[in-house]
């Protein structure tokens, strides 16, 4: 199957207008036709979900192989439609087109398109503060039970909804309520403490940066100590006992702030007073600290921090995100708050490719899920592949061999180098 050339247009006129779903700047949406294309983000091999604001996948009717469908995808920083190629252990997003000659159905008219059969909404406490992890549940069309979580911002979307259902919300410490769905507005759902619940009472608040474009390549990140922003070319290099405050800014905070150079998001960093040499080096006193509220854990690459120095380029760095969960009793004085560092180079893979005797195998074609970039062995057999994002499907081919698949849904494929043996295809006399 071959895709026509991307072009630069067609994605935002395919995109829903506005950035109440799609991330800021939410490049070219005009919606000219009538598609509304929604950011739903996609599925991993391992049942993860995420890039939900980010951008939008669909699968095509083709295929590319046994193991590999073809599909679209569109992105929030620019008007591109572009082909993917993923592994068909991925989850995109399918589009159905209803006959309405089969007889009656329901469905709300939202811009001036149909949504049939889904609810859209917010689930908060009554403070506004949005329940990440709450769940809605529903009776299907079909009868049968569907559920959902609310994302970071307490945002959800239930599809297939059956017509007259009630929906369930839940969240751990909160009375449950069910309401009618409405398939017509966006639901906003308040729910309030359970003054019976005797656990633990906890709202996780999530914040997070992606310094990476549509292509997987990296973008620039932006990172600013004590107000001086780093220079790209520059490391970050602290001591985690020095952090006196650590936050993440996104969208308007982060351009506001900083300007088009913070597009992708900045992560701000507060230190105690350090005594450099003659001089000491002052904070800002605007920033309270944040070791009187939290418990801080600190990873880098998936690996505990215990008060090493972070010495990381600014040009290496790929991910940050902040865990908070609240304790909204005040039972404990402190938090607890996970900050975690991913690095360009963490997501690389490496190794041999080799025959079924263990002899290298040169000239084999390596390719990974999202990443435009191929890979050819050397003459030694050793190849590598960068930007290979976690629970990515690589692909080992060669003319005469067996196609051979390496998820890297386990830390391994990033960890070790690997032996890949390729064996010969019985080709029939």
């Amino acid at each position: 199957m071959n895709f026509p050339p991307i072009d630069t247009i067609t994605g935002g006129k395919l995109k829903e207008a506005g950035t109440f779903h799609w991330k800021i700047p939410n490049k070219g949406a005009t919606n000219e036709t009538g598609f509304k294309a929604l950011p739903g983000g996609f599925r991993t091999m391992d049942g993860k979900f995420g890039y939900l604001g980010e951008c939008g996948r669909w699968w095509t009717s083709h295929e590319e192989n046994a193991y590999v469908g073809l599909g679209w995808t569109l992105h929030y920083n620019d008007g591109r439609v572009g082909p993917a190629v993923p592994s068909k252990r991925v989850g995109y997003s399918v589009r159905c087109i209803k006959d309405y000659s089969e007889g009656s159905y329901n469905s709300s008219f939202n811009d001036g398109v149909m949504d049939q059969n889904t609810v859209r909404g917010t689930v908060v406490t009554k403070d506004g503060n949005p329940l990440f992890g709450a769940t809605i549940s529903s009776t299907g069309t079909d009868n049968t039970s569907y559920e959902t979580i609310a994302d970071f911002d307490g945002r959800f979307i239930l599809k297939n909804v059956k017509s007259g259902a009630t929906l369930l919300f839940e969240y751990s410490g909160f009375k449950s309520q069910i309401l009618k769905a409405d398939f017509g507005s966006e639901m906003v759902v308040k729910l309030i403490r359970d003054p019976d619940f005797n656990g633990r009472v906890f709202i996780t608040e999530v914040q997070n940066v992606n310094f990476r474009n549509s292509d997987f390549t990296p973008a620039k990140a932006l990172l600013a100590i004590n107000g001086e922003i780093i220079n790209y070319n520059g490391n970050l290099r602290v001591n985690p006992g020095e952090i006196k405050s650590f936050k993440v800014l996104k969208d308007k905070e982060a351009t506001g702030k900083y300007g088009d150079k913070a597009r992708d998001g900045a992560v701000e960093i507060i230190l105690f007073e350090e005594k450099t040499g003659p001089t000491i080096r002052k904070q800002s006193d605007k920033a309270a600290s944040d070791t009187s509220k939290y418990k801080t854990l600190l990873r880098i690459n998936h690996t505990a921090n215990k008060g090493e120095l972070i010495d990381i380029p600014v040009s290496n760095l790929q991910y940050v995100s902040v865990w908070i969960d609240n304790d909204i009793d005040k039972t404990y004085r402190k938090g607890f708050r996970s900050i975690a560092f991913m690095t360009r180079d963490y997501f690389k893979v490496k190794g041999m490719v080799v025959q079924e005797n263990g002899k290298p195998l040169p000239g084999a074609k390596i390719s990974a899920t999202d990443n435009p970039v191929t890979e050819i062995s050397d003459k030694e057999g050793r190849f590598e592949i960068e930007d290979v994002r976690e629970g990515a499907l690589i692909e080992f081919s060669l003319p005469g061999y067996k196609t051979y698949y390496l998820s890297t849904l386990y830390e391994v494929a990033f960890n070790l180098e690997m032996t890949i043996e390729l064996i010969k295809e019985n080709i029939p006399e």
